[in-house]
């Protein structure tokens, strides 16, 4: 009768062993799982700062859309940063468009010297200058409302398309209001006193824009 409940004891004493032992390897493979799942974690966060979003750019004259990468890189290998592009585009529409009797020279004066001969003679033809001494003469004003300003390709120039309007006002209202849409080719050049921004304009074109319905 002892014999039999010794053996009885050695039995469940045995079965408690396997299960503890069982229960230690478990969590020691299930401790090892959730640390590689945490390193796994901290590499895929470190990554993922360094991911970039690419850009859609589309184009509201055709409807068209295409991912644009923004990167531009001088042959010095210094970066133009899209915020650059766009500040350069938008102060010379604003030198070009924007005049009165006493601005109106020296605003285009300062929008020359951001480009090269050919894209000054381009900006001519497009501004009609005889037309603007008409509306100075009679003292409007020019002003422009930039709408979108794009980034369609970085490489080998930069090429950016822009929508605005240009308007003339005179004292009694609205004289003249244009919707355009320009295309502006332009090229980086060493950053001096003259080219802050590194940027030169070496095309432009426009035309009236009217949206399709």
């Amino acid at each position: 009768m002892v014999k039999g409940n010794v053996d009885d004891y050695i039995r469940s004493t045995g079965h408690l062993a396997f299960v503890n032992l069982f229960l230690k390897y478990a969590l020691f493979v299930l401790g090892l799982v959730c640390a590689g799942l945490v390193v796994a974690l901290v590499l895929i966060s470190r990554h993922a700062g360094e991911v970039r979003a690419i850009p859609i750019v589309i184009n509201e004259a055709t409807g068209e859309s295409r991912p644009i990468d923004w990167r531009v890189v001088d042959a010095a290998g210094e970066d133009r940063k899209p915020a650059e592009v766009h500040y350069f585009v938008r102060q010379l529409l604003r030198n070009i468009y924007t005049y009165t009797r006493y601005t109106a020279s020296s605003n285009l004066a300062e929008a020359f010297r951001c480009c090269v001969p050919d894209a000054t003679l381009q900006i001519k033809d497009a501004v009609n200058i005889e037309a603007r001494q008409r509306h100075l003469q009679v003292g409007d004003q020019g002003v422009v409302e930039l709408q979108a300003v794009n980034i369609l390709q970085t490489s080998p120039n930069i090429l950016v398309q822009c929508y605005f309007s240009s308007k003339a006002i005179s004292p009694q209202g609205l004289t003249d209001s244009q919707r355009r849409v320009a295309s502006l080719r332009l090229k980086t050049v060493p950053r001096t006193a003259d080219t802050p921004s590194g940027l030169l304009l070496v095309e432009y074109s426009q035309s009236n824009f009217v949206r399709e319905e």
